[in-house]
């Protein structure tokens, strides 16, 4: 049996999704991603402003905050190049130049 097939042996349900759909779910996962951006620049000026108590901790968090936003900008990245995404959700893809960021804020 051919294609790729799930834990149980099964092949994945494969379900289609509206433009207008999509968009939205877009547009949810950037405000993630800004937020999450926010986060990030919040522990670090933190930690640059006034000497954390604990170092471990603080990077610990960072650490967490950075690979969640690494998901959430792959996710963007994934629905705004997406097959059903409209010619303008994959321009504002392609302008918020997502790549960049994921390096500069998660991998970097």
């Amino acid at each position: 049996m051919g294609g790729i097939m799930n834990c149980e042996g099964e092949l994945p349900v494969i379900v289609s999704i509206s433009p207008e759909q999509l968009a939205a779910e877009a547009l949810e996962i950037y405000a993630k991603v800004q937020i999450l951006e926010a986060q990030c620049r919040k522990i670090i000026n933190d930690c640059a402003t006034e000497r954390a108590r604990s170092f471990n901790q603080v990077y610990g968090v960072l650490i967490e905050t950075h690979k969640h936003l690494l998901h959430e900008q792959y996710d963007f990245l994934l629905a705004s190049q997406h097959e059903s995404a409209d010619t303008s959700l994959r321009q504002w893809g392609l302008e918020l130049d997502i790549p960049a960021k994921m390096w500069e804020h998660a991998i970097r």
